[in-house]
């Protein structure tokens, strides 16, 4: 194989491994116009969600569903069924470092070591490129039920 050609597959497979990465955020309608992409994020997942996201990138998030930490649970406040908006007044949020003071069961975002509501509804724009990970407020996911459906739009 010539040089050239060498280069030009290493190319090649550059494109497609960039194509890969960025293939969970957005897709396209065939228009041009970027469509969302659906993720399903099961409550005992202990794994984030990640989105890429480049400078000056909008993300729009929904999200539909409902979580429990525990269905069986005796903690007043906490073990109860929610939307992605979680549980504010649970004792967990201001008792347990883990929740970064955020509601107990919402889905949350993490750029780095950053975290914020996402919830049933996020609308922003990044000024900087990031990996913006989604994820159930808990620290301990074995004992949830429920799902959480999340359509992201980046563009």
């Amino acid at each position: 194989m010539s040089r050239l050609s060498s280069v030009s597959v290493l190319i090649l497979a550059g494109a497609a491994l960039g194509a890969l990465a960025c293939s969970n955020t957005t897709s396209s309608n065939g228009n041009g116009q970027p469509t969302p992409v659906v993720h399903e994020l099961p409550a005992t997942q202990e794994t984030a969600i990640p989105v890429t996201v480049a400078a000056g990138q909008r993300v729009e998030i929904t999200t539909a569903g409902q979580v429990n930490t525990n269905p069986d649970g005796p903690v007043e406040g906490c073990d109860l069924w929610t939307d992605a908006d979680g549980l504010p007044s649970c004792v967990y949020v201001t008792s347990s470092p883990e929740c970064h003071g955020l509601p107990f069961m919402a889905l949350i975002g993490r750029v780095d070591a950053d975290y914020f509501l996402v919830g049933t509804a996020f609308d922003s724009t990044f000024a900087d490129a990031c990996q913006l990970d989604l994820l159930v407020n808990d620290w301990v996911h074995a004992d949830n039920d429920g799902t959480f459906t999340i359509s992201v739009l980046v563009h």
